[in-house]
């Protein structure tokens, strides 16, 4: 635990200093977390208010002994306390439907919530992508869907880079722990994105977390419409075959949306 509000410390302190040299972060469109795992390196802006909403659909089957149907309503709200700093809650509801063997199970409760600063480093320029950071803290839960004694750190280096006209790269390195258990794990998130156009994107993202010596890889795709420089609306979904006859699919809807700045 010493070893926990040390690494919060430090991480505070250096977000302090680089928003003491902040530059101009406000961002022409709307620069939203969604679609996909991944977050970007940029922040809202001194005093925008951010919202990111949505909803999740999982089918989860384990052969013919195991199943479950969840949905999950979420949303994040960001505000810039600075224009390279900010802070952000993440909110997550989950309701459950489980079958195992003949016996059903529903359970429903909320399944994360957080606190979050973000802070940017380094404006991309070029070909040097930019780089930012985020640490968060989920708080302890305790229902029919989530079980969280401790509270749970997580910490995230961000880059972004844009490559040629189009298309884009952006990347999430990282460290957590579930609040349950001292052992940390590792995740990743690797996203391409290709503008269609002015309003339409595409994106294919790799995910995935590294624990006890195991690599679990993930992959999903989705598209983003941006409606106006302060409005978007997203679709995205994913599909995996793990060990043990595990085959999970989930497809996503949200939108995002921005105060805007006089």
């Amino acid at each position: 635990m010493r070893k926990k509000i040390i690494l919060i410390t430090n991480v505070v302190g250096l977000g302090l200093f680089f928003c003491s040299v902040a530059q101009a972060q406000f961002g022409e469109n709307i620069r939203s977390g969604r679609p996909g795992q991944g977050i970007g390196p940029y922040t809202v802006g001194k005093s925008i208010l951010q919202f990111q909403a949505g909803v999740d659909y999982q089918n989860l089957e384990q052969g013919s002994s195991y199943s479950s149907k969840t949905v999950n309503p979420n949303i994040v709200i960001r505000y810039g306390i600075w224009e390279l700093f900010e802070v952000s809650t993440n909110i997550s509801y989950v309701n459950r439907r489980e079958e195992v063997l003949s016996s059903d199970f529903v359970g429903n409760g909320l399944n994360a919530v957080s606190l979050r600063i973000r802070s940017n480093i380094i404006e991309a320029e070029g070909k040097k992508p930019a780089l930012g950071w985020q640490f968060g803290v989920g708080f302890p839960l305790e229902n029919d869907v989530a079980f969280r004694d401790y509270l749970a750190p997580r910490l995230t280096i961000i880059t972004a880079q844009s490559l040629g006209k189009s298309f884009s790269l952006s990347t999430n390195w990282g460290i957590n722990w579930d609040g349950n258990f001292a052992k940390q794990q590792y995740f990743n998130v690797c996203n391409l994105g290709y503008g269609l156009n002015d309003k339409w994107s595409i994106f294919i993202e790799e995910y995935g977390g590294l624990s006890g010596g195991k690599y679990d890889a993930n992959f999903d795709a989705g598209l983003a419409y941006l409606v106006n420089s302060n409005f978007q609306l997203d679709m995205f979904g994913g599909y995996d075959k793990g060990q043990f006859d595990v085959e999970t699919w989930f497809v996503s809807l949200g939108l995002s949306w921005r105060t805007t700045r006089e």
